[in-house]
Order: structure tokens, then C-alpha cells, then sequence
């Protein structure tokens, strides 16, 4: 998902191809990927378990550097994790010691912001989500979609340019599932109508 800003070019993959080494063989986990993700897009690949879609967001994230090919996140080169790309990952990565309004303002405040443009993001996260009741709560009062949302909005809060989800809600059951992809589908409308 990402912030919607005229059709440019956020990520693009050429050739990449990413191999590993096991005891007995070499695996190749991605193979001759090409790839364009403009501003606005919303992409989702399907694949069949171990085909090499977590290795792609992994490389698309910055954790691994491709085996060859080239990785270019608005005509860089991707260097390792950057606060430009979110990662939403399939369990919530919460610290449990951080409330919730904590958590969701972490990344602001690593990056050294204005306390009250902090203070008005998470605000407004909370809002979005739906927990404004909950902002002082820890991450163990929380239902499994709770920490997810929360997850989320700690991602958004940071303003990325690009939002890699890794199959985020495969945890929860099936309702809650129902809700929270609801749930980002009218956040990313929302985004698109915010940034156009």
C-alpha cells in the first residue's frame, strides 16, 4: 500500500533474484523478478506456500540484499530497513512495555519530531482505529485484532512512502480477519482521497 502522489514510481525490481545455501543444496528463493509499484498502487502477491513471497517483501523491505538484480525505491537503492518502508508483520511486533498511544508514536519520536505533531498523529491513529479508549492500555489488555491494528497504525504513523504487509492477519480467526482487511481497505481509500 502505498501513499498516492501522481503515479511515480515508488519501488522498482530488476532482475532480482535472491539464493540461499542449506546443508545439502542451494535454494533459489526468488528468481528473475521484475517489479513496478507506483504511488497509490495496491499489490498484493498470491502464491503458494514457500514460492518466495515473505523472501520478496523481506528484500523489498531492506532485511535482505538480493543475490543479484537491483532493488530501487524511488530511483535509490534499497540499503538495508528505512522508516520510508513499513512493515506490517503476520504477528503484532508491539513492546509490551509501550501503551498503545506509545507504541504508535515510537517512530515519530525515534525520528525526532514536534511533540505536538506527535501527539496529533497518534490522535488521529487512534481515531482511525478505532482504540482512542484504549491509548493507555498495554499491548497484553488487547485482543489479537486490537495488537494488529495497533501494529498498523504504528506503521502509518511514521509516514511511509510504501507499507509491506506480511500476510498480517493470518493469526487471527476468521471474523476478526473479515474486519481488520475491512478495515484497511477503507484506510487505504481514505489515503488515496487524502493524498490526491
Amino acid at each position: 500500500m502505498t501513499e498516492t502522489r501522481n503515479n511515480e514510481t515508488v519501488v522498482d525490481l530488476k532482475n532480482v533474484n535472491y539464493e540461499y545455501t542449506t546443508k545439502n543444496t542451494i535454494v533459489q528463493a526468488i528468481q528473475n523478478i521484475d517489479l513496478t509499484i507506483n504511488h497509490g498502487e495496491f499489490v498484493c502477491l498470491v502464491g503458494p506456500s514457500g514460492c518466495g513471497k515473505s523472501t520478496l517483501l523481506k528484500t523489498i523491505a531492506g532485511y535482505l540484499d538480493p543475490t543479484s538484480g537491483e532493488c530501487l525505491m524511488e530511483n535509490e537503492p534499497i540499503k538495508g530497513p528505512h522508516w520510508k518502508r513499513g512493515v506490517v508483520f503476520q504477528s503484532s511486533t508491539l513492546y509490551p512495555w509501550l501503551t498503545v498511544r506509545k507504541n504508535i508514536e515510537y517512530g515519530p519520536r525515534t525520528r525526532k519530531k514536534d511533540k505536538e505533531e506527535i501527539r496529533k498523529t497518534s490522535d488521529y491513529y487512534l481515531d482511525q482505529i478505532e482504540l482512542t479508549d484504549f491509548a493507555e492500555n498495554y499491548p497484553f489488555e488487547l485482543s489479537g485484532g486490537m495488537k494488529q491494528r495497533v501494529s498498523l497504525a504504528r506503521v502509518l504513523a511514521n509516514k511511509p512512502k510504501l507499507v509491506l504487509m506480511d500476510e498480517p492477519f493470518s493469526a487471527l480467526d476468521a471474523i476478526t480477519r473479515l474486519k481488520m482487511q475491512d478495515f484497511l481497505r477503507i484506510l487505504w481509500k481514505k489515503m488515496i482521497r487524502l493524498f490526491y
